[in-house]
């Protein structure tokens, strides 16, 4: 992981200042690696991350115009190519050259995992971009005098005066867990919202959308060989290009027994990488629970596979709660993750064997999708005979035989036509099974405003309520791509592992692949009860 903070002030920044930016910005295994303050002593931009990393600050000095970056860029071959670069330039000078051929339309270009500051001296001009998912947190805050943007929400609370709560934020915790785009627990401290270019000037902020998914296109192939190949490819091409850096260093692995982490460890080795899986053991447990948890058979089937060294990290008592105390001295906001407990028993082993890059499989499901979707594509175009075949195929392979098919009738092909005013009413007055509608009781109604219809379909992308879907397969993998909670989790693991100096990558959220996943017909993601 990588880190960086800049400041543009009205006034000189003090030694004082600039101190304070470093201390709160870096961790004790992520120190400052390049700094720029220009001769007016106005602007300064800090980068903080280890020094194998491809992150970096880059200085053109003919057009004055300064790039601070930090992340990967999976697209590097292809850009190098297009803009006639050295093959050994840093990935802050591929910005700063796209920035100047492509202009405000450059990030669109950028595939990766990044968050990036450029500060055009003759226009006194920031320019701050994220990647499609805000997978590396960037705040902002704004005052009459200064700009101040930064990894950390710490570092700017420690440089400004005036600390509030912001109400609102705290609300949303509680009924919706996600807030509202671009918001954070504190007044007048902003999250960049993913796939977003923002522009600073005369101190007034400019955003704009730069990027979303493109639910027109369409990939359609002859046979399942063809989606197999294309997908095998762009996978291996994105593992590839995160992994293109470390040369022969160590690279960790997270290896549940899962197919994404499995398939993300596999491709490493494929491509001669020096993996060392690591793989958490749930000691402790009934023997009930040891089943459930236990997936060392799939494990040791990689392992054997390839010939690999795996890390055991015996896990015992451990847990979400125990994790609290450490995650809250670590964290700038409320921590969410219930299995960060897991990621931080990885990154002290990988810390403590000299490994500082871990692949992991996060969320590789959502990207491929489980599938199900397809049935509600079958059901609301009627296809019964279809449906009904592939509905009977799921419950065989769980060993249900006989499923009631009229059940299937009216969850996918009635339920999605019922206008949701009615399942929001039903809810509401009924049986107050819906989630926010849940969490809501258990608050003090008196000091916590209760959610609304168009704020949950704001919220949600529609009403939370399982089994509801009123468009096509496509759309509905696309709100599960875009759900809030994969930029937060991200964000949250990204500044866990920070904290132990730890680069970490998810191959499966590239966007690249995503493209494909959406675009690709729902029967390649689920046939014959085969998710």
């Amino acid at each position: 992981m990588s880190l960086l903070s800049c400041l543009l002030s009205n006034e000189k920044i003090s030694v004082k200042t600039k101190n304070k930016l470093i201390t709160n910005t870096q961790s004790k295994n992520l120190l400052l690696k390049s700094e720029y303050i220009n001769n007016k002593k106005d602007f300064i931009a800090l980068n903080f991350s280890n020094n194998n990393l491809d992150s970096d600050i880059d200085v053109c000095k003919a057009s004055e115009i300064i790039v601070n970056f930090i992340g990967d860029i999976t697209n590097r071959s292809e850009l190098i190519k297009i803009l006639n670069l050295r093959k050994d330039v840093t990935n802050s000078s591929i910005i700063n050259h796209a920035y100047k051929k492509w202009g405000y339309s450059f990030p669109v270009r950028i595939y990766g995992f990044f968050s990036i500051i450029i500060y055009n001296s003759k226009e006194r001009k920031l320019i701050i971009v994220n990647d499609h998912l805000g997978s590396k947190p960037i705040y902002y805050y704004k005052s009459a005098n200064a700009f101040l943007v930064s990894s950390k929400i710490k570092t700017i609370l420690n440089l400004i005066k005036i600390k509030e709560a912001n109400n609102s934020r705290i609300r949303d915790y509680f009924i919706f867990f996600n807030g509202k785009p671009g918001e954070t627990f504190f007044s007048n401290i902003f999250r960049l919202e993913p796939g977003s270019l923002m522009i600073y000037q005369n101190n007034k902020i400019l955003k704009e959308k730069y990027f979303d998914y493109d639910l027109s296109k369409k990939t359609i192939y002859k046979n399942d060989e063809e989606y197999e190949e294309n997908f095998r490819e762009l996978f291996l091409n994105t593992i590839s290009s995160l992994s293109y850096a470390a040369g022969e260093a160590k690279i960790g692995s997270s290896l549940s027994g899962g197919l994404d982490s499995s398939s993300i460890t596999c491709a490493l080795k494929h491509l001669d990488k020096n993996v060392i899986p690591q793989s958490v053991l749930f000691e402790g447990l009934t023997d009930n629970d040891y089943k459930i948890t236990n997936e060392r058979s799939y494990v040791d089937d990689v392992s054997k596979k390839y010939d690999l060294n795996t890390n055991h990290i015996p896990l015992i008592n451990d847990g979400c709660i125990s994790e609290y105390p450490k995650a809250v001295k670590y964290n700038d906001e409320p921590p969410s993750l219930i299995n960060g407990y897991i990621h931080s028993a990885i990154f002290e082993n990988l810390k403590n064997n000299n490994i500082n890059i871990l692949f992991d499989g996060y969320d590789g499901d959502t990207t491929v999708s489980h599938g199900y979707e397809h049935l509600f594509e079958l059901g609301r175009k009627f296809r019964l005979i279809k449906l009904y075949k592939e509905y009977s195929d799921i419950h065989m392979l769980q060993g249900i035989h006989n499923p009631k098919f009229l059940k299937a009738i009216k969850q996918y092909c009635i339920k999605s036509y019922i206008p949701k005013k009615i399942f929001w009413l039903k809810d509401k007055h009924f049986t107050g099974s819906m989630i926010p509608l849940k969490w809501y009781k258990r608050l003090d109604k008196n000091k916590i405003s209760p959610p609304e219809y168009k704020e949950i379909l704001k919220n949600y992308n529609g009403l939370p309520i399982p089994n509801l879907y009123s468009r096509d397969s496509q759309y509905a993998h696309y709100l599960d791509v875009i759900n809030p909670t994969i930029e937060m989790s991200l964000n949250l693991i990204n500044h866990n592992a920070s904290e132990y100096g730890i680069d970490i990558k998810f191959p499966f959220m590239d966007r690249r692949l995503i493209e494909f996943c959406l675009s690709i017909p729902s029967n390649q993601k689920l046939r014959n009860g085969v998710s």
